[in-house]
């Protein structure tokens, strides 16, 4: 079980601050939500969280040492990155672009064995994928590609994934699977980071919400107290409706406010 540690994070880009002393700590247990209005500086801390790009001051640890200080392979064995865009520059088919998530395990070129084998077939199984296997990346529609992408990032059953809008261009259905997919990876003691636009599913899914607004922490914890009406008002200007299913609460953005 490992934890991820955002440390005082301060990110600039063109005299800009992305990210202000951003402090987080992300671990097993539960799944964890990043949510915030566009520019709020989402993508960018799970760029820092990744080792993608380093801040200008501040610092990352991964299990108690600096991420930089990690070697790449041994970095990339207990962490994964799912990006926002589904692009794929390789006419690939599905298999062989899902088992790219093994190449941290294998040594060299070697070919993959059983395990590697195993876990791309769990992989495709977890997403819905399996009947896509044998077909080329080029011929996937969006929502497709999102999902092999996904099962790409768990074919390594990384102790850490950080999953940027896993649920974009996927319809309903796929968005509940990927959702509940999630939620039960966290509760198997992997430490999950999600971003999120979708509010809804942040409350429903998400054991812990961290809710960033202009390069900065607002609030974080308990995903009702995270979207009380004061924030939801203060950081993305609307009013919303919350209820209570038996899977837990609801909220339903209602109407834009404008004063």
């Amino acid at each position: 079980m490992s934890h991820l540690v955002a440390d005082r994070l301060t990110f600039l880009r063109g005299g800009r601050r992305l990210l202000d002393e951003v402090s987080a700590t992300f671990g097993p247990g539960g799944m964890t939500g990043l949510i915030g209005p566009n520019g709020a500086g989402k993508t960018t801390l799970m760029r820092c969280l990744a080792g993608l790009v380093r801040p200008e001051q501040g610092q990352v640890r991964l299990d108690g040492s600096a991420l930089i200080d990690w070697p790449a392979r041994a970095r990339a064995r207990q962490l994964a990155y799912l990006p926002q865009a589904h692009r794929v520059h390789w006419r690939l088919s599905v298999t062989d672009l899902v088992m790219l998530g093994r190449l941290p395990h294998r040594r060299g070129w070697n070919s993959p064995g059983p395990a590697d084998r195993a876990a791309v077939a769990e992989a495709l199984a977890a997403t819905d994928c399996t009947g896509l296997a044998a077909r080329t990346v080029d011929t996937l529609s969006g929502g497709e590609r999102a999902r092999v992408l996904l099962a790409r990032a768990l074919a390594g059953k990384p102790a850490i994934l950080l999953a940027d809008e896993p649920t974009a261009g996927l319809d309903p259905f796929h968005q509940l699977e990927v959702m509940e997919r999630l939620q039960s990876l966290a509760r198997s003691g992997t430490t999950v980071l999600v971003v999120l636009h979708d509010l809804s599913a942040a409350v429903r899914f998400c054991d812990r919400l961290v809710l960033l607004d202009q390069g900065r922490v607002v609030a974080a914890g308990d995903p009702g107290e995270v979207t009380a009406a004061r924030n939801l008002k203060a950081v993305f200007r609307i009013e919303a409706v919350r209820g209570q299913l038996p899977e837990g609460i609801y909220l339903l953005p209602r109407r834009r406010v404008l004063d």
